[in-house]
């Protein structure tokens, strides 16, 4: 049996290399382990960080969008006002056909219709002034008026001046309306 000065020297040997094996994985497992794995960890978290920015700002652009879509209704809709633009100033003699058209039906006479000035360029369209003057039963022009308004072109009534005309129910009508059409 060796002796006990022996046994405390090997003990102590011992101890030494278990702090030291000790020593070497704590070293081992925070060069190769937690160091790389808290790095990863780190990178991950910025990239979440990254991600939820996106995501913020891809929320922020889609309640745009909703706006954007409510103004590509709102101009859908003024565009389909422009769809009933004639085509081209020739179009127009259409256009005093179908009010002629519309007068003999509600049983107007007195008709006229005149260009009192020069089409107007805008934008996207012209703008022409057009006058109409005729009479007839109030009932017979307030049809004809409601009618005007279905017609394939696009008018902006400007002014309307109704005028008794002596017999009972019969009126003069003086109408100054604008006519758009596009460049064609």
């Amino acid at each position: 049996m060796p002796s006990l000065k022996t046994q405390i020297h090997w003990f102590t040997r011992i101890q030494q290399t278990l702090v030291g094996a000790v020593l070497v994985t704590g070293i081992a497992f925070y060069s190769l382990v937690y160091r790389p794995e808290t790095g990863r960890l780190q990178t991950l978290t910025n990239r979440i960080s990254e991600k939820e920015s996106e995501l913020s700002t891809a929320e922020s652009q889609a309640r745009a969008a909703q706006l954007v879509q409510a103004d590509i209704n709102r101009l859908r809709e003024t565009l389909a006002d422009f769809k009933r633009l004639p085509a081209n100033p020739g179009d127009l003699g259409q256009f005093q056909i179908d009010m002629a058209q519309l007068a003999r039906r509600d049983n107007l006479n007195g008709w006229s219709v005149s260009w009192p000035g020069t089409p107007k360029r805008d934008e996207q369209y012209y703008e022409l002034p057009i006058s109409l003057k005729f009479a007839g039963e109030f009932t017979d022009v307030f049809s004809f008026l409601r009618q005007m308004e279905d017609l394939s072109r696009l008018t902006r009534v400007k002014s309307l001046t109704i005028q008794g005309n002596g017999a009972e129910g019969q009126v003069q009508v003086e109408l100054m309306m604008n006519l758009y059409y596009s460049e064609g």
